[in-house]
């Protein structure tokens, strides 16, 4: 998922160095794409509002708490402290 994220952060960057405006990758084009419906017509409005931040926050996000919450622990004995 934080591959996913700079990759869509680098094309975003791209986007935006060669055109005159500045057309972000929004999540809800994501979802779009990936289930063929458009995410305006299923949720309400408070997570339409989140829908329309940038794909890359959304997704690093996302695969930044993975990260944290999938690390590996060290295992406790009897001698840790």
């Amino acid at each position: 998922m934080l591959v996913v994220a700079v990759l869509a952060a680098s094309a975003e960057a791209v986007v935006a160095f060669a055109a005159k405006e500045h057309v972000g990758i929004n999540t809800s084009d994501v979802i779009t794409i990936i289930t063929g419906i458009p995410p305006q017509e299923i949720v309400n409005p408070a997570v339409n509002e989140i829908l329309m931040w940038p794909a890359w926050v959304i997704v690093g996000s996302i695969g930044l708490c993975l990260v944290l919450v999938c690390r590996r622990r060290k295992a406790k004995t009897a001698f840790d402290s």
